[in-house]
């Protein structure tokens, strides 16, 4: 296996190392004095905030705005962590075909703090 110089990642030590020193080690091998780390919940929020009555989604003929997304996603969001046991970092089994919907729980997902384990439906 070729090294390049970068040591493998080890997945079962993932929980060693925190956002506040991934952002030292991202300082320190780019050069930056100062690097921001954005989620994507972030960028898409700042994008809901630029533009909140663009399309931001298209599936079949249903179109939903940025705003209207982040509503839809927020409301699950809440219902999720108010509903179920959630703690950050859970991960969340989501079987859905592709639809509006299934935008709408990713991001409830990420947004409540989780990740989202993508299952086939047909599997």
């Amino acid at each position: 296996m070729q090294n390049d110089g970068l040591q493998q990642y080890n997945h079962q030590n993932s929980n060693d190392i925190n956002l506040s020193e991934l952002t030292q080690i991202a300082s320190c091998t780019t050069g930056a004095t100062k690097s921001v780390i954005k989620t994507i919940v972030q960028l898409f929020e700042e994008q809901v905030s630029k533009v909140p009555d663009n399309i931001a989604l298209v599936y079949e003929n249903i179109q939903m705005s940025y705003q209207e997304l982040n509503e839809k996603s927020n409301q699950l969001a809440r219902y999720m962590r108010d509903n179920y046991a959630l703690q950050n970092e859970n991960l969340v089994a989501l079987c859905l075909d592709r639809s509006c919907d299934m935008l709408i729980a990713i991001l409830a997902v990420l947004k409540a703090g989780c990740a989202y384990v993508p299952i086939e439906p047909s599997y």
